[in-house]
């Protein structure tokens, strides 16, 4: 081969391997909606077949006007679930819009458990304490590992941060929140934000698998826009695909060292 075909081959090279990489990487970080739920049923009884009345009351269609972002959920003291399209073992984020009743003594979580029920992460959002001194509540990550499937609304896991201010009123005129739930599979990072803002983070690699998600209320709270997406990690094909590129690219200058050293 003549040497200055070499740098020709080698830019051709380059430009078949982003190409290569380009689609490799790009399939498998694409992310994938596995739950999306905009209750949008023509009534309570279509809503509740969908879902799973776990223990309590069911979900329920909201029909109060200050809430413009119509349909949407209302769930009493009751613990509901559904499977998400697929079990999901990458990363994840759940997001969801919800707003609290306006009262105190009150709390509502949604979490993503496995397939049996007994393991999973949630957010609570809790109101406990004082709603006069502290008018937004508190949120916190949970950790539910349980010996059985979830079997009531009155369980909340253990926390596995510090409660957090959510910078949301809980007063029912208010806008819903918008809380984003995520998890790293290969950091083990889970992370809240509510409204656009960073809240709270942990580090818990303790589950990989999950099929479920779960909302739990406390009368009363109000649920939007559910949605639950996974994000594969890079393949070993796409790795695979760049060492290749990489190795023969080494090959190719080598041998056109070696021909102007000869000469």
């Amino acid at each position: 081969m003549n040497s200055k075909s070499y740098p020709h081959l080698l830019k051709r090279l380059s430009v078949v391997a982003a190409s290569l990489c380009f689609v490799a990487i790009s399939q498998t970080h694409a992310a994938v909606v596995v739950f999306d739920e905009t209750f949008n049923y023509p009534n309570t009884a279509a809503l509740q077949a969908a879902w799973t009345n776990v223990n309590g009351t069911g979900l329920a269609l909201g029909t109060n006007s200050f809430i413009t972002t119509q349909p949407y959920a209302t769930t009493g003291n009751g613990l509901n679930s559904r499977s998400l399209s697929e079990t999901v073992t990458e990363s994840w984020t759940l997001s969801f819009d919800v707003l609290q009743n306006g009262t105190a003594q009150r709390g509502t979580w949604v979490g993503l458990f496995n397939a049996a029920g007994t393991q999973g992460y949630g957010v609570l959002w809790d109101t406990t304490a004082n709603t006069t001194t502290n008018p937004n509540g508190q949120v916190s990550i949970r950790k539910f590992n349980l010996s059985s499937a979830i079997s009531s609304w009155g369980e909340n896991g253990t926390a596995i941060t510090s409660a957090a201010n959510p910078g949301h009123s809980i007063q029912a005129v208010a806008p819903m929140a918008d809380f984003v739930f995520s998890w790293n599979k290969v950091t083990g990072a889970l992370s809240l934000s509510v409204d656009g803002t960073a809240i709270l983070s942990v580090i818990d690699t303790s589950f990989s698998s999950f099929s479920q998600i779960y909302v739990k209320g406390n009368q009363l709270q109000y649920y939007d826009n559910i949605s639950v997406t996974a994000v594969p990690e890079p393949s070993v094909a796409s790795l695979l695909v760049g060492v290749f590129v990489v190795g023969i690219g080494g090959r190719l200058m080598r041998r056109k060292a070696g021909g102007r050293s000869a000469r």
